[in-house]
């Protein structure tokens, strides 16, 4: 995952399980505007498929508000040999 954009900030993901109702929700933040495999892998994902939504912080809020940058990507299939090449800004 990665952010072109003028923006700077901490961006919050949430990573959500499209094979589990129920299921816990996975989150973290980072504070540059790319996500590396390596991240991911090291945040116990495990092999599915999931939905990424990302919002970045870019005034300080901590929170959510109009002026952030956000996405989403749907349909996102981890497997055993990680993730590459996602972009939801």
């Amino acid at each position: 995952m990665s952010y072109s954009g003028s923006k700077t900030g901490w961006t919050y993901l949430e990573l959500s399980s499209s094979n589990c109702n129920g299921c816990n929700n996975l989150g973290t933040s980072i504070s540059e505007a790319t996500l590396t495999s390596t991240e991911l892998s090291h945040s116990c994902v495990t092999p599915g498929t999931y939905t990424l939504q990302a919002f970045m912080d870019n005034i300080g809020y901590g929170a959510q508000n109009a002026s952030n940058p956000t996405g989403s990507t749907s349909n996102l299939t981890v497997t055993d040999a990680g993730l590459s090449g996602v972009s939801i800004f």
